[in-house]
């Protein structure tokens, strides 16, 4: 089984090379020019001052001036520590454009994977092999999971790892690149929060497939309709009927999360760079409805494929 679910992984990562494979590349590379780019001019890093950022027990202002005529906190590279908080920021800032790119191809893969061998009748093919839907639809839901997480921690490595050659390139003395290099611990760190909004966000995931199996022309139209519909019914509902469907509530559980989540990260206490923990932020009850709604959904898709034969 388990060996069979790797097999169909490794099929479906091939299949989306373009979007798991080269689109990374690329942004890796970009990534790595904007670093550059703060590197030969530091003078355009800055932060507002009211937003105290920290590293272990320093703050930004330990190593930084403020521009009195701005208003802006600009980084100096030349006092001490200064390169290691440019390293976690980087890897920051790194995290939340692959996480993006990532979230990008996957709304596109749940809502095509589904869909796309009805419309090309390779479905046909598959069913005559030995392998079951549910083995199909569970590595297609462990490449969301699984892979794509350890996939953003793959690129926020490299992306590391090449920033940190190009600030010894650039002459950075070594008492302070080796500090540094070793703050590359936080793309672990990262990769914890990174499965923790993966299990926020699996009901998002999990429909999506269920639209890709259910649609017979556009998933996304489904996707989008369904809960937008099912949302205004619960509104109208609770205005005039006194009757709650529980839509609201829930996206507004969900939309607390996020909030909660923001602030933890930029209160007014500041920001500790090496504990980042969304973990402690997620509420248990949240997370049990999320997991019960994921487990329904993934069982109507696997019914939806053993059941439905149209092409």
């Amino acid at each position: 089984m388990i060996a069979t679910i790797a097999a169909q992984m490794k099929r479906e990562f091939w299949e989306q090379r373009v979007s798991f494979l080269w689109a990374p590349l690329i942004f890796i590379f970009l990534v790595e020019a904007l670093s550059i780019g703060v590197m030969v001019s530091p003078q355009n890093l800055h932060f507002p001052e009211n937003v105290p950022i920290t590293l272990d027990t320093l703050t930004v202002k330990s190593y930084s001036s403020l521009d009195r005529a701005t208003g802006k906190i600009h980084l100096d590279f030349n006092t001490p520590d200064a390169l290691a908080l440019i390293a976690c920021l980087h890897q920051i800032v790194a995290w939340g454009i692959f996480a993006l790119m990532f979230a990008a191809a996957i709304a596109n893969y749940v809502h095509s994977t589904l869909i796309a061998d009805r419309k090309s009748r390779e479905i046909l093919f598959w069913r005559s092999m030995p392998v079951s839907e549910t083995t199909n639809v569970m590595a297609k839901l462990l490449m969301v999971c699984l892979v794509v997480p350890l996939l953003i921690l793959l690129c926020n490595l490299l992306s590391f790892a090449l920033f940190m050659i190009t600030a010894l390139f650039m002459g950075q003395d070594f008492s302070q690149w080796w500090p540094a290099l070793k703050m590359g611990v936080l793309s672990f760190k990262i990769l914890g929060s990174s499965f923790v909004v993966v299990l926020l966000i699996l009901p998002f995931i999990c429909w999506g497939l269920f639209a890709s199996a259910f649609a017979k022309r556009s998933p996304v139209t489904i996707s989008i309709a369904i809960p937008a519909g099912l949302w205004l019914a619960d509104v109208l509902l609770q205005k005039y009927a006194e009757i709650s469907l529980g839509v609201k509530a829930l996206l507004g559980g969900y939309w607390q999360f996020a909030s909660t989540s923001f602030r933890k990260l930029w209160g007014s206490e500041g920001y500790r760079i090496l504990d980042i923990n969304l973990a402690s932020a997620v509420d248990p009850k949240i997370s049990s409805i999320a997991i019960i709604i994921s487990v329904l959904l993934v069982a109507a898709t696997i019914w939806l494929r053993n059941n439905r034969y149209e092409i």
